[in-house]
């Protein structure tokens, strides 16, 4: 079995670029998903680099930005404004013909 290791250093440019937008794009209350011990930024950032879709089962926050008050921004509010795609887990089964 092949094992793939990611050169990091090819990913921080999306990253900052990410941790830049979320600071001037996102409002002080959906902040906190940006926390740096948080995943998110980075499969977001690989995947927009590759260019490889998301699948998630986070749901867009309605409204996000427009100061209604979220605790969070969902990785598909993130994806949206960044052109990666980003699907639910029952529309990837689909893609792949999944039946059970």
């Amino acid at each position: 079995m092949q094992e793939y290791l990611l050169d990091t250093n090819i990913y921080i440019d999306s990253y900052d670029r990410y941790y830049r937008y979320k600071e001037s794009a996102l409002t002080a209350q959906v902040r906190g998903w940006a926390n740096e011990d948080i995943a998110d930024p980075w499969i977001i950032a690989i995947a927009k680099e590759l260019g490889l879709t998301i699948v998630t089962e986070e749901q867009k926050v309605p409204n996000l930005g427009q100061g209604s008050p979220v605790k969070s921004a969902k990785i598909p509010d993130i994806c949206d404004d960044w052109g990666v795609r980003c699907i639910s887990r029952n529309d990837f089964f689909e893609e792949v013909k999944l039946t059970v």
